[in-house]
């Protein structure tokens, strides 16, 4: 009888070896949560289902030798940081704020093997609305849960990360859209896909959709002016010795118009002026011109291609751009700043562009 329990108790074993080994290892082959640096052969194209715990994770577990750090919104994530000279990872989540580039800095310092050189800023003007609702937590909480005991391999155990993990599978074998997607490219390089232009009436839906967002949530009469020169001045005081490269986000024409009629013109002139104020100079890519005319270079009324974010990188750094993006945006500092808000004041209002 005992050999028979013996037994039995070793089939079970077995059994639920066979059944339970397969999920942490594809977990770990396809690591969808960013806590591993090896290559991933398969379920490459991956879903920034949480950026923030994704790219804490990848920080906290693999301790690399990046020079440069970018920061700022969804607007950003589709920089690919090959474009970026030296090494830089790309710390840019969906509705990133300010107020967190400080937390995550920091952060991102102590993992780095060397003090950051620079820091690129991408500043996206709807967060001066104090009234928006934070939808995310704090920067401390995803560092928290990283830092946790044994946080990579418990979540190796995950069915919902397998999930994940099959979902990426199949996104790598049989989507043909992979637009939004994470491509991992050998070891610590995560492009965002975005392919242009989309069907036309895809776009067209997805700009009334941003419009009427825009105009009820962010530009509307909800509105109220946060000053984040505090927020700025602290992140400049905290890192001293590091280069920061700021630039404006550029919303397509139909969101320049909408902050026109909304009454936000003198709020968006003083952000500009808070920028300088703060950083003495800000690379301004804001206003008609023929890039945010061209609906082609957008997914919807403010996510711009990545052939946009090449030109900004190229212009902040003084590199050839292509002829297209040749007059594209213009760098203010305190020299400037009245022409440049004459500038914005009669390009934004239609009394000239020139």
């Amino acid at each position: 009888m005992k050999i028979f329990y013996k037994k039995r108790v070793l089939q079970i074993f077995v059994v639920a070896v066979i059944l339970i080994v397969p999920i942490p290892l594809l977990n770990y082959l396809v690591d969808p949560y960013w806590c591993f640096d090896h290559e991933i052969l398969i379920g490459r194209y991956q879903a920034g289902f949480d950026e923030r715990q994704q790219k804490t994770n990848f920080l906290t577990f693999n301790k690399g030798a990046f020079d440069t750090l970018i920061l700022g919104s969804s607007r950003l994530t589709y920089t690919d940081t090959r474009d970026v000279p030296g090494r830089a990872f790309n710390f840019a989540t969906s509705s990133m704020r300010s107020k967190e580039f400080l937390p995550y800095l920091r952060f991102a310092s102590e993992r780095n093997a060397q003090p950051f050189s620079t820091v690129i800023l991408g500043l996206s003007f709807y967060e001066t609305n104090e009234a928006n609702l934070e939808t995310f937590s704090p920067p401390e909480e995803y560092i928290k849960n990283a830092a946790s005991p044994g946080y990579r391999y418990r979540t190796l155990f995950s069915m919902s990360l397998l999930r994940r993990t099959l979902s990426n599978i199949m996104l790598d074998l049989l989507a043909k859209d992979r637009n939004n997607l994470y491509e991992r490219e050998g070891r610590g390089v995560f492009v965002k896909q975005l392919h242009l232009p989309i069907p036309k009436e895809t776009l067209r839906s997805a700009i009334a959709a941003n419009v009427a967002t825009y105009r009820d949530k962010v530009y509307g009469r909800t509105y109220v002016y946060l000053d984040l020169r505090p927020t700025f001045t602290e992140l400049k005081e905290t890192f001293p010795d590091t280069r920061f490269i700021v630039f404006t986000t550029p919303v397509s024409s139909h969101l320049l118009r909408l902050l026109v009629e909304e009454g936000r013109l003198d709020d968006y002139t003083r952000w500009i002026s808070g920028l300088v104020e703060v950083f003495g100079e800000v690379w301004n890519f804001m206003y008609f011109n023929d890039v945010t005319d061209d609906d082609f270079n957008y997914k919807d009324a403010h996510h711009y291609s990545p052939h946009v974010c090449r030109a900004i990188i190229r212009k902040a750094y003084g590199l050839p751009r292509d002829d297209e993006f040749e007059e594209f945006g213009v760098k203010v500092t305190p020299e400037n700043l009245e022409e440049h808000l004459a500038f914005l004041r009669a390009n934004l209002t239609g009394q000239g562009s020139d």
